[in-house]
């Protein structure tokens, strides 16, 4: 689940839905004085594609995961589904995904929206890639509404194994993420700033 102010996702990744088995749902709360009415439901658009794995929600914003979903054949693949709330309605708005995705790179495994004075953008982590060192996706939607790969995150030197990319945060020019088994499996969380040369990491 996330919550954005009086706004709250909860994703149901394997609810059956009219019929449907595993189909996968994320609702959508509103607060209204003390109570929390249901105020749209999100289902998937083909059922066991993990609709909802992760979620995250800022403001009008909402990135939807589906780690399992197939592309081009590719089990599990994996996917990201951008909604967007106006006028009160949410609907489907585009998909995130990377051209040379790996069937199991768990793109999606993570997520992070951030609706600003930036623009919108989100990140996504996909722990597996790269022999699991991971990496981290940033996603920017352009002033046209196409969303772009903005970049392709990961510390310089980290190594196969240190699963970068399973906890991520943005905020601006901000985006922090963590590698859980870097540093001899004690962890570590990275920084990246964005700037005139694009997303830098920020070094001690």
């Amino acid at each position: 689940m996330d919550l954005s102010g009086d706004r709250l996702a909860v994703a149901s990744p394997t609810r059956d839905l009219g019929g449907v088995s595993n189909l996968g749902v994320v609702e959508i709360y509103e607060r209204d004085g003390t109570s929390w009415p249901l105020v749209a439901t999100l289902p998937a658009f083909s059922p066991e594609t993990g609709h909802g794995s992760s979620v995250a929600l800022d403001g009008s914003l909402l990135a939807v995961a589906a780690l399992a979903r197939k592309v081009e054949g590719e089990v599990g693949q994996g996917s990201v589904l951008i909604y967007r709330e106006a006028g009160g309605v949410w609907a489907y708005e585009s998909e995130l995904r990377p051209a040379d995705l790996g069937a199991s790179d768990l793109y999606g495994i993570a997520l992070a929206a951030d609706s600003g004075p930036l623009g919108d953008r989100v990140a996504v982590g996909a722990t597996s890639r790269a022999r699991a060192r991971g990496s981290v996706f940033v996603w920017v939607r352009r002033p046209s509404g196409t969303w772009e790969l903005e970049a392709e995150l990961w510390p310089e030197g980290i190594g196969a194994g240190a699963v970068f990319g399973e906890g991520v945060a943005i905020d601006g020019d901000r985006l922090l993420a963590g590698a859980i088994y870097d540093r001899d499996e004690q962890g570590s969380v990275y920084e990246f700033r964005l700037g005139s040369e694009g997303w830098v990491q920020v070094r001690d």
